[in-house]
């Protein structure tokens, strides 16, 4: 990986200063942290910034090693977060730094200079890693950049890893379970091949000579949905966002994504919300991860359960990086607008759907409401784009017409 670097640009006619590095191709691409990019208004602020990244990758790198007998207590003495994300495909949990007093950060410095120390060479599917094994469970941490200190760790047990040929391999869940080889190879995704896959030239331009998003706002019918609701006690919120993720599971268009570590175009298996709750003590929102169940009644539950625990906290729960599947889904329920764009800076290659949409409103005796679809071009027509409108208000008619639906 390349050295984070400092360096100016322009921002609408202003000069300002960002952490940037050099990508697989030597393209100069911006330094993000919880997905915003590092900006800064002078160069004080961003050589500060860089320096202080730059001292704490000198403090591990000096750390000196835990025994492995201290590691496995470092390791048995934190709580690890379950990536929900990879439940079913590639089960594993995780430790972020952050998380940790000044303290236990100490020891986790040591804890990754012993990773260092230690590791064996493995392989998650075609990715090859550096394994600290220990114990019944295996640990490892994703390549940064080289004046970067190792931010997140993750762990999995034993039981997914086996030994052959001299080297280890990951072997997925339940292998050989009456699985088939194609879905025992299976990572939560698959890799496109970006030079021949069926936008393959229009990737390329919009990849590299016009790198941009495509917006799109239009107004559906939700007028029988709205009623759908109010018969049967339910929140039309929640019905349209159920109906939200169907639409966008029902194709590869919608469930692209981009590796930036390898440079990989990928289309996943499933993508869920993220929603944002509104909490009114405190005058501000937050994102709500939500795991898409095809089942309405448990899609339902769990989405009414994640607001409620998301409305009792005021802390922003931000966690992108164990959530890379999820697409924003953002409710704007105080006007019905006319038109919305998210920006997102130039060049970055952000795949996966960004939805909005308003409050509805009577427009000659039908309820219509807003909606905004957000693609990047690369991957995403205007037939793409605008599909997602057609497919919603087909969707909605089918979910009101299913007699069998139950009442949550």
């Amino acid at each position: 990986m390349s050295k984070l670097f400092i360096s100016e640009f322009d921002d609408n006619g202003t000069s300002r200063w960002g952490l940037f590095y050099l990508d697989h191709n030597g393209d100069k691409k911006a330094h993000s942290e919880d997905w915003k990019d590092v900006v800064f208004d002078t160069k004080e602020e961003a050589l500060a910034r860089l320096s202080a990244i730059e001292e704490e990758k000198a403090k591990e790198d000096m750390a000196p090693p835990l025994t492995l007998e201290e590691a496995a207590k470092f390791a048995t003495d934190h709580e690890w977060k379950f990536a929900s994300t990879y439940a079913k495909t590639a089960p594993h949990e995780y430790l972020v730094k952050k998380w940790l007093s000044e303290e236990d950060r100490l020891l986790y410095e040591r804890f990754v200079a012993t990773m260092k120390g230690n590791s064996v060479t493995g392989y998650f599917y075609g990715h090859k890693n550096k394994y600290l094994i220990l114990g019944d469970h295996y640990y490892w941490f994703m390549e940064c950049h080289d004046n970067m200190a190792v931010n997140l760790i993750n762990r999995t047990t034993t039981d997914y890893l086996e030994f052959k040929d001299g080297v280890y391999y990951y072997k997925g869940p339940d292998k050989g379970a009456g699985k088939t080889e194609a879905e025992e190879g299976s990572s939560g995704y698959r890799v496109l091949d970006k030079y021949c896959f069926k936008r393959a030239g229009m990737y390329r331009h919009f990849t590299e000579d016009c790198k941009c998003s495509v917006s799109m706002t239009a107004r559906i019918d939700v007028t029988e949905l709205a009623e759908y609701s109010r018969s049967r006690g339910t929140k039309f919120y929640l019905n349209f966002l159920y109906i939200l993720c169907k639409v966008l599971n029902s194709s590869e268009d919608y469930r692209m994504g981009y590796l930036w570590q390898s440079d990989e175009l990928i289309v996943y298996d499933k993508i869920n919300p993220t929603q944002y709750a509104w909490r009114e003590e405190y005058g501000t929102c937050t994102p709500v991860y939500t795991e898409y169940y095809e089942d309405y009644e448990a899609f339902y539950k769990q989405a009414s359960e994640d607001l409620e625990y998301a409305k009792s906290t005021k802390d922003y729960l931000l966690d992108s990086g164990a959530h890379p599947n999820w697409f924003d889904a953002s409710c704007i329920p105080w006007v019905s607008y006319d038109s919305l764009n998210v920006e997102l800076p130039d060049g970055y290659l952000y795949f996966l759907p960004i939805i909005n949409w308003g409050r509805y409103r009577q427009e000659e005796g039908r309820l219509m409401m807003p909606v905004t679809v957000r693609l990047n071009h690369a991957v995403a027509d205007g037939f793409t784009v605008a599909n997602v409108f057609r497919l919603l208000e087909r969707e909605i008619r089918i979910f009101c017409d299913n007699d069998l639906r139950l009442s949550v």
